[in-house]
């Protein structure tokens, strides 16, 4: 496999840095859903990642695209360790 077919994408970084230029807005009608965005639209949200990459999937056909949690507010994560 050549370098050039591991690449990412030039527009995968781009819709990357638009997700976190709008993180505010975002927050307001995407908060706590994981989304993937697409030419600085968002074109799926979802309660998972697979449910985004399903829609996404879908609406514009396979591409590298950025899956990102939206969080708004204070959220506490954990597991259980037996050590």
């Amino acid at each position: 496999m050549s370098k050039t077919e591991n690449k990412i994408p030039d527009y995968f970084w781009e819709n990357r840095a638009w997700i976190f230029e709008h993180y505010n807005e975002l927050t307001r009608n995407f908060a706590d859903k994981w989304i993937t965005v697409f030419n600085g639209k968002v074109v799926a949200s979802g309660n998972s990642i697979s449910e985004v990459e399903k829609i996404a999937k879908k609406k514009i056909g396979e591409k590298c695209l950025p899956v990102t949690f939206i969080e708004k507010g204070v959220h506490i994560y954990g597991i259980i360790s037996t050590v």
